[in-house]
């Protein structure tokens, strides 16, 4: 009986809006959380080489190996907005690279001249592509299943999913191709 009642109440709970609406506030408000704490890895240097549209070479022999070099130094080859790089010669750069992202590093040059290029705008570059994959997902999955709350039941999980959040503070492709696919399947449908 009392099993009863608890499940009639939380039914009763998920029939409102509300609900869903603090569930995807909280999930996004977490994404900026620690955002700037985090240190950039390997991959994420690379997404800035990729997006400075420079050789190989030439952006990877700027980083010493086996030496001790102050973090300025490091901070000041890893902001293209310095001046040398223009968007012409970004855009350049990266059509001669062989690329599999579905223009993440097109899209990156032209955030990084708008918003800046400190290591905090790349990953919010990813925030942004997560928040808006919330609704893409809301009416895929609400034009698969017929059912309004499925939709909201599929984006509240996807806000608040670990697996995701790691993802989604990443200045890397992984959202974007979430974003890409859940787009493509919402106009096959």
């Amino acid at each position: 009986r009392i099993n009863l009642l608890f499940m009639y109440t939380i039914k009763q709970l998920f029939n409102k809006q509300i609900v869903y609406l603090i569930i995807f506030l909280t999930g996004v408000l977490f994404k900026f959380y620690g955002l700037e704490s985090r240190f950039f890895w390997l991959d994420e240097i690379y997404t800035i080489f990729h997006t400075s549209g420079t050789n190989t070479g030439v952006f990877l022999d700027k980083f010493p190996t086996d030496t001790v070099v102050n973090i300025v130094y490091y901070n000041d080859i890893l902001n293209l907005n310095n001046g040398q790089y223009s968007i012409e010669n970004q855009l350049k750069g990266l059509s001669q690279m062989p690329q599999f992202t579905p223009l993440h590093y097109a899209l990156l040059v032209f955030w990084h001249h708008i918003v800046g290029a400190e290591q905090i705008d790349y990953r919010l570059f990813s925030i942004l592509i997560f928040i808006l994959t919330i609704p893409l997902l809301y009416l895929t999955a609400k034009q698969l299943l017929r059912s309004n709350r499925a939709g909201l039941i599929a984006a509240s999980l996807f806000a608040v999913s670990p697996f995701i959040h790691n993802y989604a503070q990443d200045s890397r492709y992984y959202v974007l191709w979430i974003f890409s696919i859940l787009l493509l399947h919402l106009l096959i449908l």
